[in-house]
């Protein structure tokens, strides 16, 4: 087995190995897995998305203070509009006040659950693992939410 810390998420997508989305996907069909390996995504929905936001934000801070803003201006004036492709142009993913409030209460409430945050103190996220399937010798992978080392 070979545990990789601090592996670019792209780079994992990229890496060949057989994965449990892999799996998944040629378990609807063949052709459901080949679009799936060629890129081929469904749109994320709202909740997808902001599922995703309060997974970095618990797991990763560091990273969801730097990768996510906070979009509360007016865009219907022209400065508005230029302020919101100004922070569009950072390459930050925007969410609402609202959002962020809520993913907020929802960390802190993690925060002090006393078994959750116990669990959390020790390892970390999106570890990288690969490993060589014994039946079948495929490489495979993973990448937990979190790996507790």
């Amino acid at each position: 087995m070979k545990i990789i810390n601090d592996m670019p998420n792209a780079d994992y997508h990229a890496h060949p190995a057989v994965s449990k989305s892999v799996l998944d996907k040629i378990a609807k069909s063949p052709l459901h897995a080949r679009a799936y390996l060629d890129g081929t995504r469904d749109e994320p929905t709202a909740a997808m998305l902001f599922g995703t936001a309060l997974h970095t934000a618990v797991l990763e801070p560091q990273r969801f203070t730097s990768e996510y803003a906070v979009w509360e201006g007016e865009r219907r004036t022209n400065a508005g509009k230029a302020a919101y492709e100004a922070l569009l142009a950072t390459g930050a993913t925007l969410i609402s006040a609202d959002e962020r409030d809520a993913i907020n209460a929802m960390t802190a409430s993690i925060q002090q659950h006393q078994v959750a945050s116990d669990l959390l103190k020790i390892g970390q996220a999106e570890t990288s693992v690969f490993w060589q399937h014994p039946a079948t010798n495929l490489e495979c992978k993973c990448r937990p939410d979190w790996w507790r080392q």
